[in-house]
């Protein structure tokens, strides 16, 4: 039934692409070997899918959603998708790029996981390396209703040559409530035959997971 589900989700994402190139529209579906939120599988070590479509204003206003294919590996929770709903700003001042953000998870076949976020970032660009910073908080994270969570990360892009660009980037997950942790992040990206192709190392530490937490993942992108 989850093989099904993600093929049906593929359809769609593909269907929303290929009618995101009216103007201010842009879509992208995405094929991952396992999906990695902030150091922790939501695929449960599988392949999973992911697309959507985006609106972007003129003004720096912008909305979207985005569609993922997702496994709690938990008999007593039975969801296969995942919903991201977001509507943000972007701007500029002087050297640095901001970017403001309201998003929420929706979980349509298990509701109780539901829950909203606030997202801000800044970025420094340079000819050689894009430096970025953001923090995310909740009031409600998941199915936990009072517990508070912080998500900062930083780091930066190195454009290399051949048109190469190596992400680094270390994040901490704060939790009011439950175990916090730190996650590590090095992915090496590039773009070929109109598809952006990306092999990453992924870890965590600080936390104690029956998963093995040292995971190297793959993605193909198409954007449109």
């Amino acid at each position: 039934m989850k093989f099904f589900s993600k093929i049906f989700m593929f359809i769609i994402a593909v269907s929303i692409a290929s009618h995101a190139q009216s103007s201010g529209f842009s879509g992208k579906v995405v094929l991952v070997s396992d999906y990695i939120f902030r150091g922790i599988s939501l695929t449960g070590n599988e392949p999973g899918i992911q697309g959507g479509f985006q609106y972007n204003h003129d003004s720096g206003f912008y909305g979207g959603i985005f569609a993922k294919s997702v496994d709690f590996e938990n008999p007593t929770v039975d969801t296969s998708i995942e919903i991201d709903n977001y509507i943000g700003y972007q701007f500029k001042a002087g050297p640095l790029n901001f970017d403001m953000r309201a998003i929420y998870f929706a979980f349509p076949e298990t509701s109780r996981f539901n829950f909203p976020e606030f997202y801000f970032a800044v970025g420094y660009p340079t000819e050689h390396v894009t430096y970025h910073a953001f923090a995310i908080y909740s009031a409600a994270f998941l199915d936990d209703k009072n517990n508070d969570a912080l998500y900062l990360n930083a780091g930066g892009t190195v454009h290399l040559p051949k048109e190469f660009n190596l992400r680094l980037a270390v994040g901490h997950q704060h939790f009011k409530k439950t175990e916090s942790y730190f996650d590590y992040y090095v992915g090496l990206s590039k773009e070929m035959f109109g598809l952006e192709f990306t092999g990453a190392y992924t870890d965590v530490s600080d936390i104690d997971l029956n998963d093995d937490t040292h995971t190297f993942v793959f993605s193909v992108a198409k954007s449109f």
